[in-house]
This record gives C-alpha cells, structure tokens and sequence, in this order.
C-alpha cells in the first residue's frame, strides 16, 4: 500500500532507529504518517506502537485498519479536549514505561530529526525528479503538492541546483500552518546539518491557502470533484482532504488565463488515498 512521500522519509527515519539500535517503534497519530511508519516496522520486524485518540473508536478503518493488519499494536487513549495533546502526553508516559523496562524506543516525532529527515527526503527525491524532466524534455515545470516538507525540500534543491521550477504549495489545514509556516527554520536545520551553502526564506516560496476550507480532515466540493476527475480520467485515487485539495489548485490553475505557453503542469501525488474510506461518498 503506497504511503506518498511518507515512504521517503521513513526510509530515512527507519534508517536511524536500525542505526541506534532501537527495539520499538513508537509514534503518535492516525493519519498516513502512521500508517506508513506501520508499513516499515513491518518489513524491518520492528515492533510498532501507535499511539492513537479513542476518537477514532469504534470504527477502525481507513489507515488505523490497515496500521493493525500490519501488527502495529494500536494504544488508545480517552479523548479530552484537545485529543491530539492527550495523545502526546500519554506517549511520553509510553515512552518512560518502555526505557524503564530495558527497551529502547524509537520516537521520531521528539527528535529535530523528524522534521530534517522529510526534507532531506526532498532534497533527493528532486534529484530525481530533475532528471526525469531532462529525459522528458520538460523545462519549465510549474510542480503543485500539498504544502509541508516535501515543498520545502523541492524549493531548497531548486534554489541549490539553479532549476527553473515553479513550485505552489497549497495548504489543507495541517497544524503547523498557523499561526506562522516553520519553514524558515526546517530549511536552516538542514543546510546547518548537512553544510548546504543555501537555505530559504519564506518569501521565496509560494503557499496557496485558498483550499483549506472546511478545515483539516475535511473534504470540500473542489476536492471531491478532483477525486473524481483523477479517478475517471487517469484511474488514480487521491485523498479528498489532502492530495485532492491540491489537484483542485491545479484544475483551477489550468482552466485559468494564467498558465505561460512554455510551461508544463506536474502534479506531485503525495499519496494518502486510504483516507477515502473515511468518508461516506464523493457525491455523482
């Protein structure tokens, strides 16, 4: 089951667990990122805790169905509230629990590895990508995604590398958002870690936050109309709260006046179709 960019950075994040000799791998949420850590524990037979709201409770589909079928063991914890924050509490007492019983796990989201991880991810993910654009004689790439890490290491290796790349994050809703976009400081923390001779400032990058509405989580009429566009015309699924919110951006932008005659449209699917299931239908 594909994760996304989610897979990049993990395969960095397992990495690290292996390297340090880590025996649990634990992390805190539902979404895709969780799924994904599942996904990796399971192939490197690491165990796995996820650290999940009982919100989610009493249907586990979607990503925290297919978290159990991969032998994650699913902890939930009461809904207060602020579900997420109680989670976090409640892994930090997992945490302890785990270290005070010989165990040594692993907790990415604590580290600024975490946030270093899914940019560097990016940074070579668009090594990649530069070369599939030579081979397809693509020049000037106008590249939409869901706005986060990926971006901000797409932006940096284009900064890096002197490419021609337009790049349009767009905002769905995530926590890091608001009330300021942290991606100053994850760009520094990489070119710092790594001796990059180039960071970013936020004004080089473009964020579109017209397609959050309703909120995180939540589909809106656009979304569910590119779901079903990318479903009829490609046979590609797309998450009506995530990648589809930013294929509706893209939808919009090409029947728009403002597409330049020598550009190409790229959309960069960062994968989270499961969350389909979370929802009852896409309408007609």
């Amino acid at each position: 089951m594909g994760g996304g960019n989610k897979l990049r950075h993990m395969e960095f994040r397992l990495g690290d667990a292996l390297a340090k000799n880590c025996d649990i791998y634990l992390y805190t949420d539902y979404s895709n990122s969780g799924r994904v850590a599942a996904i990796g524990c399971a192939k490197a037979g690491m165990p796995y805790v996820q650290v999940v709201s009982s919100e989610r409770l009493p249907n586990v589909r979607s990503n925290l169905l297919l978290s159990s079928i991969l032998g994650a063991k699913l902890h939930y914890v009461n809904s207060g509230t602020n579900p997420k924050e109680e989670a976090f509490k409640e892994t930090n007492i997992i945490e302890q629990e785990l270290i005070e019983t010989g165990h040594k796990p692993y907790r990415i989201q604590a580290m600024p590895w975490y946030h270093q991880s899914a940019v560097i991810s990016y940074l070579q993910a668009a090594i990649e990508l530069d070369s599939q654009f030579k081979d397809l004689g693509i020049m000037n790439p106008h590249i939409f995604l869901v706005t986060g890490h990926s971006h901000v290491g797409l932006q940096l290796a284009s900064k890096l590398l002197g490419l021609r790349w337009e790049i349009t994050g767009i905002a769905v809703g995530q926590s890091f958002e608001s009330p300021a976009l942290p991606f100053e400081n994850w760009s520094d923390q990489v070119s710092n870690l790594i001796g990059l001779p180039v960071a970013l400032k936020l004004t080089e990058m473009t964020v579109n936050f017209d397609y959050v509405e309703p909120g995180y989580h939540h589909p809106s009429n656009k979304s569910l109309n590119a779901v079903r566009v990318m479903g009829n015309a490609e046979g590609i699924f797309l998450d009506p709260m995530y990648t589809g919110k930013a294929m509706a951006a893209l939808i919009d932008y090409a029947i728009s006046d403002s597409v330049k005659p020598d550009q190409t449209l790229v959309f960069l699917h960062t994968g989270g179709h499961p969350m389909l299931f979370d929802i009852e239908s896409i309408g007609p």
